[in-house]
């Protein structure tokens, strides 16, 4: 909600603002829908997780509107809308599953901002503020990474399949990556190919009653893998 605030004024695109001007009250809805549920059930609201805490403080301190957009409505929303979704599909509640497709809903337009706004910021920016992307990219998503791993139990108590949304929602964040131009194709290419996907998923998130299909890590390779 604040970071969808603070964005408003970093971008210069009168149609983008108006965009993130909705988001925050998409955003104010989805706080204060989820809040009232959880009164109504008598529950508490857990604090954040360490690691997507350290995720949402380093989006929202930054004041570079690729660095912001990029964590945000890129990794951030993409990461909610696949959260959302998989959850509703492992839930029964009739309130919570109509709660949450209402809210990925949203969720999946958010994303939509960075995949039509962003490649026109990106194609205008310096060498260092690519450098600076890359380097929060990569921090961020190692936080997400061990927050997906401390929430392993969680997950596994609804009966998701922790490995099996970590490769659908890499893959998509790949995709969404290489369409920001060449070089962030070459990149996903390089850091993101299938072999080594595979092989965190298994050594992350493979359920301990499953066989782990490797034990070690794969050279990647600058050709990459088809998305």
């Amino acid at each position: 909600l604040q970071i969808s605030a603070e964005l408003i004024p970093l971008v210069e695109d009168l149609d983008a603002q108006k965009v993130l001007a909705v988001q925050v009250v998409e955003e104010a809805k989805h706080v204060t829908a989820l809040q009232r549920y959880l009164e109504l059930l008598g529950g508490e609201i857990p604090p954040v997780n360490f690691f997507c805490k350290q995720v949402l403080e380093g989006v929202r301190a930054t004041k570079s509107p690729a660095v912001k957009l990029l964590g945000m409505q890129l990794l951030v929303e993409n990461l909610a809308h696949h959260l959302f979704l998989e959850i509703r599909s492992h839930v029964e509640e009739p309130v919570l599953r109509d709660l949450l497709r209402y809210i990925d809903q949203d969720e999946a337009k958010h994303v939509g901002l960075a995949r039509n706004y962003l490649p026109r910021i990106l194609a205008r920016t310096g060498k260092l503020e690519i450098a600076k992307i890359l380097g929060y990219s990569t921090f961020w998503g190692l936080c997400l990474l061990s927050a997906g791993y401390q929430l392993k139990g969680a997950a596994e108590s609804l009966d998701i399949d922790v490995a099996k949304g970590f490769r659908r929602v890499t893959r998509e964040h790949r995709k969404l990556v290489s369409n920001l131009g060449w070089f962030w194709r070459i990149c996903t290419k390089v850091t993101l190919s299938d072999p080594f996907i595979e092989w965190l998923a298994d050594t992350l998130y493979t359920r301990r009653d499953e066989p782990i299909r490797g034990s070690r890590a794969p050279a990647t390779s600058a050709r990459g893998d088809r998305a």
